[in-house]
């Protein structure tokens, strides 16, 4: 089966990874994830009804969240201000 998406191309990445990705600890990522700031990818399990407990998280998203908390000469760019939710 061909596909038109190059093999090198990584779709999601694992906590350790997604930390190193970004310069965080992988137990900030955990907090970014446990207040829903980070949404995560998880896929079923060979088990019918379960989900796997491998947390992955989306490249985009990754992309999604350093742009919602970029900040430009003292001033954020995004929404990433949590006091205005």
């Amino acid at each position: 089966m061909s596909s038109t998406r190059p093999n090198d191309v990584t779709l999601c990445l694992d906590i350790k990874r997604s930390a190193a990705a970004i310069g965080v600890s992988s137990s900030a990522v955990r907090g970014y994830i446990d207040r829903g700031l980070l949404p995560v990818v998880k896929f079923p399990s060979r088990h019918q009804g379960e989900q796997s407990r491998r947390v992955l998280v989306a490249v985009r998203d990754l992309e999604a969240f350093i742009e919602q908390y970029r900040v430009v000469d003292g001033q954020a760019e995004g929404t990433g201000d949590e006091s205005s939710r």
